[in-house]
């Protein structure tokens, strides 16, 4: 449709841009697989009605990993009115530790475009998780040592040594021929944080 002519000056202004990663982990850092949000308000300061409103992001550094809207159509905004404003924005898994820099205009159709507003946040490269066994002991129930036919224990301790949260970690034991478990073979651990440990205990016994 034809954009109504002006009948006085549409005045937007930009104000309160944030980077919110509140839907993520909230540390204010766009991290490695992580979706957020640029919001910020959109305020008509002036006289005349604006119309057919487009939010434009630019970023000024070639930062790759970032997935952003970068056009958004934000439709009227009527004179003394205000309207908040959340555009998506992703870090993709191969996002590298730096700082984005991003610049933020709105387009009016009848040329009352606002002054651009920069935005600057943080980027946190993907952190590896690294499971280790840092410890192991063997037990029996009869305290004299391991004795065939009878009921031996396992017990391992699983070390998460690296930066990132470690998920849906499965630990399988295989028996050689003439050994049988006592119980369960598979274990499962739904999280393990950075320096957290987890002891998981296998029984199984051996014929003579």
């Amino acid at each position: 449709s034809k954009t109504p002519k002006p009948t006085g000056p549409a005045i937007l202004e930009i104000s309160d841009v944030t980077f919110s990663d509140q839907s993520g982990n909230s540390n204010s850092v766009l991290d490695a697989n992580e979706e957020a949000e640029i919001r910020f308000t959109l305020s008509n300061r002036g006289k005349g009605n604006a119309h057919a409103l487009a939010a434009n992001v630019v970023p000024m550094n070639l930062m790759e990993g970032i997935e952003l809207l970068f056009k958004k159509q934000l439709g009227n905004l009527f004179a003394g009115r205000s309207m908040r404003i959340a555009l998506p924005i992703r870090g993709v898994h191969f996002l590298e530790t730096g700082k984005a820099e991003l610049i933020i205009r709105i387009e009016e159709a009848n040329g009352f475009d606002s002054d651009p507003i920069k935005l600057v946040f943080n980027t946190q490269r993907m952190k590896i998780p690294e499971i280790s066994i840092a410890d192991y002991a063997f037990t029996s129930d009869n305290g004299d040592g391991i004795v065939l036919g009878r009921p031996i224990s396992l017990t391992v301790m699983l070390q998460n040594k690296g930066q990132g949260d470690a998920v849906d970690i499965r630990t399988d034991f295989k028996t050689a021929d003439n050994v049988f478990p006592a119980a369960e073979s598979s274990f499962y651990i739904d999280k393990l944080k950075p320096n957290e440990t987890r002891s998981i205990v296998y029984e199984f016994f051996g014929n003579k």
